[in-house]
């Protein structure tokens, strides 16, 4: 079983983006998965809190970031095992207000 990280928690003030998914506002990203000390850039992946669909962040105006729908079979296999695995461990925590 993939082992969550434990910087997990670091996050990052997002100007608002919506989840093409389920429509919910996001302004804000936490780190999860991968080597990235920074905030989120374009082509980053991002799994919605609300709905748990797996995105990915593109530039949009005035260089803000948005969220487009994201198909996970460009990924290799562990690398989807890797996001399935967050996506359970999310799904397990308490809703986001």
């Amino acid at each position: 079983m993939t082992e969550i990280p434990e910087d997990i928690g670091k996050a990052w003030h997002l100007n608002k983006a919506t989840c093409p998914e389920c429509g919910t506002i996001v302004d804000g990203a936490s780190k999860a998965l991968g080597d990235g000390e920074g905030a989120p850039e374009p082509g980053a992946l991002a799994i919605c809190a609300y709905c748990y669909a797996v995105n990915q962040y593109v530039e949009g105006e005035n260089d803000d970031l948005q969220l487009a729908s994201f198909d996970m079979n460009e990924l290799e296999l562990e690398q989807r095992k890797e996001i399935q695995a967050l996506r359970i461990w999310l799904a397990s925590r308490p809703h986001p207000e």
